[in-house]
């Protein structure tokens, strides 16, 4: 009888241990994932103000870069499809950018996220304007 309790407790630990040591991925609740994608939004459209505004420092600029990917990491946490987040998401854009690039990225950013492509042949399409004499 010791024998057989003996393997069932040791079974029983191990099994315990796998369960508590085996990474599950939590998830944010709704309410607070729709909190983060308005923040994330208005941070976004805050860094690009402030990218377009040539008076805006440039510690105002990673200030607000800082955030906004701060911001990020939580919404990886969120039950979104991968498009989606594809789409909104700056931090992968900048993976391989200098500083100078993370305007760029961010506005590239905000057009994915608008169905669009940052260039003007895609804005405006592929048609050639020519001049007739």
């Amino acid at each position: 009888m010791i024998k057989t309790r003996i393997p069932t407790a040791v079974l029983g630990a191990a099994a315990a241990a796998l369960l508590v040591s085996s990474p599950i991925t939590a998830r944010a609740e709704d309410d607070i994932c729709k909190t983060w994608v308005k923040e994330h939004c208005m941070k976004k459209a805050d860094y690009i103000r402030l990218y377009l505004d040539s008076s805006a420092s440039m510690a105002a600029l990673d200030r607000n870069l800082y955030e906004m990917l701060q911001l990020e990491s939580y919404l990886l946490s969120c039950n979104m499809p991968e498009q989606r987040l594809r789409r909104s998401l700056v931090g992968w854009r900048l993976t391989g950018k200098s500083p100078d690039e993370y305007g760029q990225a961010v506005l590239a950013s905000a057009y994915a996220e608008a169905g669009l492509e940052l260039h003007p042949r895609h804005v405006l399409g592929d048609e050639a304007y020519l001049v007739v004499e």
